[in-house]
């Protein structure tokens, strides 16, 4: 519970609730506060929930160009209200797209641009109005959460690879010079000057 509690960055009573109605549907086995782990149905129900989000995150982000944390946030809103016909739709939809994005319209090409330098312009701007500052800035010692990225698809899919997501936890083991070594989940990663002032979070 304490693990789960610290990723969401939730309290520890909102987890146990959760919990609770995630056990009476049979989806999670859970001792009081002890191990938690998905049954069978709650392995299936929790891959049919990953597919939905991704897809349609993925749309949000490779059709209307929208940011990857926007993408992220508003796919958690959207993915349990949607009818299984919506989402077959739209990942027929998304198919199409991708086997045939190398013939691509003009018009569309075009839309992506425009939104790719509307999120230039904007997207360090939002961050600092959030009250949030770059990994360079984040003190030895100290936990960085991840909010966003500053960056596009390549940086995103990159640091997705190291774990370097929205909401990952990090500690900061080392900040000078302008190489950052910071731990995520155990594993230890070195970033330098450059890749880490894209990643926008806050210090804990």
């Amino acid at each position: 519970m304490k693990d789960i509690a610290q990723a969401l960055d939730v309290k520890m009573p909102s987890v146990n609730s959760a919990l609770k109605v995630l056990k009476e549907k049979e989806l999670i086995k859970h001792e009081s506060y002890g191990h938690v782990e998905l049954t069978k149905k709650g392995q299936e129900y929790a891959h049919e929930v990953y597919r939905r989000h991704n897809l349609i995150s993925h749309f949000f982000q490779e059709v209307l160009g929208v940011s990857y944390e926007i993408a992220d946030d508003d796919a958690c809103k959207v993915e349990h209200v949607l009818s299984p016909e919506t989402v077959e739709n739209l990942a027929a939809f998304m198919s199409a797209v991708e086997d045939h994005y190398e013939d691509r319209p003009a018009w569309f090409e075009g839309y992506r641009d425009k939104m790719r330098q509307k999120k230039i312009v904007t997207r360090s701007e939002d961050f600092i109005k959030k009250g949030l500052c770059n990994l360079t800035k984040a003190p030895e010692g100290k936990q960085f959460l991840v909010k966003g990225i500053d960056g596009g698809p390549n940086l995103n899919k990159r640091l997705a690879t190291l774990g370097l997501l929205p909401d990952t936890i990090a500690d900061i083991i080392f900040n000078q010079g302008g190489q950052v070594i910071l731990e995520v989940k155990g594993t230890r990663i070195a970033l330098g000057g450059g890749m880490a002032s894209k990643i926008w979070g806050k210090v804990r």
